[in-house]
């Protein structure tokens, strides 16, 4: 029965060693054979700091929300219950009274 051990080298180490293979140009097996490090360990560490890399980088972009060029001013209509209805100019769609008489029996 073999007894392998295993070595916790560190986030840092981990780094360096993959640092190491950008810049000496070395493929996942030759950096395991220099370092002693099983290439699977060394491309699971490679993805997930490629994904944390990724992660911090992604841009977000803040949309706001314009009315368009062409839109019709809207009406507000501000009930006595102090609730206030939205609609766009225009003539008053079907059902607006009985809309309005509901919210204020509210």
């Amino acid at each position: 029965m073999s007894t392998r051990t295993k070595t916790w080298r560190g986030r840092a180490a981990y780094e360096a060693l993959l640092a190491e293979r950008e810049r000496d140009g070395l493929t996942f097996a030759e950096l395991a054979r220099r370092s002693g490090v099983p290439e699977s360990t060394l491309q699971r560490w490679a993805r997930r700091l490629q994904r944390e890399h990724s992660a911090q980088t992604a841009p977000f972009v803040e949309l706001v929300a314009r009315p368009a060029a062409d839109a019709a001013p809207a009406i507000e209509l501000r009930l006595r219950s102090g609730r206030s209805i939205a609609m766009p100019a225009g003539p008053p769609f079907v059902g607006l009274h009985e809309l309005v008489t509901l919210l204020e029996s509210c």
